[in-house]
């Protein structure tokens, strides 16, 4: 019998990576690798996020409203988690007790 909640994290674990080797390179990478794996929570705030940052001299600065917008979502799933599906909730439940260099 297949463990459903290490296929959960196993998938997820593959989109972190794919998310690292894509964009860590550019510029704002890390703020690019974030907002694609965090695009699994809040779909709409994350690419708000990349895209800002995917503009030529952006910094957080420039970012700061879709920064503001996607805390806001983030907060709110802290808060109540089960308005992800069930999958998510996992991947939530474990990327929200990394510390914030690991999963942010």
């Amino acid at each position: 019998m297949s463990d459903p909640i290490g296929t959960v994290l196993n998938d997820f674990f593959r989109l972190m990576g794919k998310c690292q080797k894509q964009y860590e390179s550019q510029p704002n990478g890390q703020h690019l690798v974030s907002a694609c794996v965090f695009s699994t929570f809040c779909p709409t705030q994350s690419e708000a996020i990349f895209n800002c940052y995917s503009k030529q001299d952006a910094d957080f600065k420039s970012c700061f409203n879709e920064e503001v917008e996607y805390s806001k979502c983030y907060s709110s799933l802290l808060q109540d988690p089960t308005t992800l599906s069930k999958e998510n909730q996992i991947k939530f439940s474990y990327i929200s007790k990394l510390p914030k260099t690991q999963g942010q």
